[in-house]
């Protein structure tokens, strides 16, 4: 039963190697076909990308979890279900399965979270950066300071400079600096470490790493380390501008571009606005004379197929955008233009996420525009978007933002469009 639930767990497993499994399952169960049988009814629906032939099926989802909370059935079945829902190529099967999740008891799902997650990155981590025994003779000397600590009986006010809300990593990691005297060391390793990474140019693939742990190192750089540094009150200025003038080199590959603008874009979000306006004019010049225009950038060693380099381009084309849209007052001098250059590339988007991002800095722009002929080809364009996506997830946000074109100030005051 492990096994068949690993295979089926395993997201490269093919459809006929599911089938396999299932058919399998089918013997293993016999004689408890009252309990399985929804599983296996809606397994199998869920290999249809019709959404019409899934839809009747879908309240047999709550005969799965009523089988899991009168425990004849492990929640790791219901679990699979659901990895096969968000996996469904349709937006209203994610859609459901999103909502069905958050439905479920919170003792279950307690029950059944894997608690490995950070100790796998921490290893990842150590493994990048060959310090695994380093990391292991850390701990050991932790605990046993721990418990010294805790046998000799600490009594030590923590101050509220930093806000303690949850029992996550980074309050953990505050607490200790606290009790060990050591918040001042402890914020400057975190912002060298990160600056480290950050400067740490050279590509994983040429240095004997997988693609996957590339990824890996990517995600504990703008997830951990900027997460900490973030919930920290960490200055945010140095990492911007550490991001930027990266970001700004020739031949960088796609893949360190994309975890550069990313790293910018949310450090900007914790800058003054003294500091932000001091920033405006490198910005500018990163972006270029184009700034609505893809631009084009290496190809990583790590992109192995087509898609890996088309969506990292869709990344950086998004947070481009976000970055226009955060200046778009101090940079729009000609609405006109500006506006019916996002016209064209709304057509011309790779991701939805990236023709949203043009739909909002032309939202902005066509308070600013009197040219009824502008205003139709923009709500053209937005109903294009809406129809490419009324199957997905995204086509209420699409319609939404097509419907409230008609009461722009410009739609009102036009008699052509009434």
């Amino acid at each position: 039963m492990n096994l068949a639930y690993c295979s089926l767990a395993d997201s490269n497993c093919s459809r006929s190697g599911r089938k396999a499994v299932f058919a399998c399952l089918r013997v293993l169960t016999r004689g408890d076909e009252n309990i399985w049988s929804s599983f296996f009814t809606l397994s199998q629906c869920l290999e249809e990308p019709q959404f019409h032939i899934i839809n009747p099926v879908l309240p047999r989802m709550d005969e799965v979890l009523s089988s899991v909370y009168n425990g004849s059935l492990s929640f790791k079945w219901a679990s699979l279900i659901f990895m096969r829902a968000f996996a469904h190529s349709n937006g209203w099967v994610r859609l459901w399965a999103l909502e069905k999740l958050v439905c479920v008891d919170p003792a279950i799902m307690a029950g059944n979270q894997d608690r490995d997650d950070f100790a796998a990155l921490l290893w990842i981590r150590a493994e990048l950066f060959d310090q695994k025994d380093q990391l292991l003779r850390g701990l050991e000397l932790e605990l046993a300071d721990r418990l010294t600590a805790l046998e000799e009986g600490v009594d030590v006010g923590l101050s509220p400079d930093v806000v303690v809300a949850r029992d996550d990593f980074a309050a953990l990691l505050w607490i200790r600096a606290e009790l060990s005297d050591q918040k001042d060391q402890l914020l400057r390793g975190l912002e060298l470490e990160l600056a480290d990474r950050l400067t740490a140019l050279e590509e994983g693939v040429d240095v004997g790493l997988s693609p996957d742990v590339v990824d890996a190192h990517a995600f504990v750089v703008h997830n951990v380390y900027m997460g900490l540094i973030r919930r920290l009150k960490c200055y945010m200025k140095p990492f911007a501008e550490l991001a930027l003038s990266l970001i700004s080199e020739e031949v960088i590959p796609c893949d360190r571009h994309s975890l550069l603008i990313r790293v910018l874009y949310d450090s900007l979000d914790e800058l003054s606005s003294e500091d932000s306006e001091e920033m405006f004019p490198k910005i500018v010049a990163y972006l270029g004379e184009n700034p609505l225009s893809p631009i084009r950038v290496k190809k990583g060693v790590g992109c192995t197929l087509e898609n890996d380099s088309n969506k990292i381009m869709s990344v950086i084309q998004e947070y481009r955008l976000k970055l226009l849209a955060r200046y778009l007052p101090s940079i729009c001098n000609d609405p006109e233009s500006l506006l019916m250059e996002c016209i064209e590339q709304i057509s011309c988007s790779s991701a939805y996420l990236v023709a949203q991002c043009y739909l909002l800095i032309s939202r902005d722009l066509v308070e600013k525009v009197t040219r009824p002929e502008i205003l139709l080809a923009l709500v053209k364009a937005s109903l294009s978007v809406a129809n490419e996506e009324r199957k997905s997830q995204n086509f209420l946000p699409a319609l939404q933002h097509t419907l409230g074109l008609p009461f722009t100030v410009p739609a009102i005051e036009e008699k052509r469009n009434r």
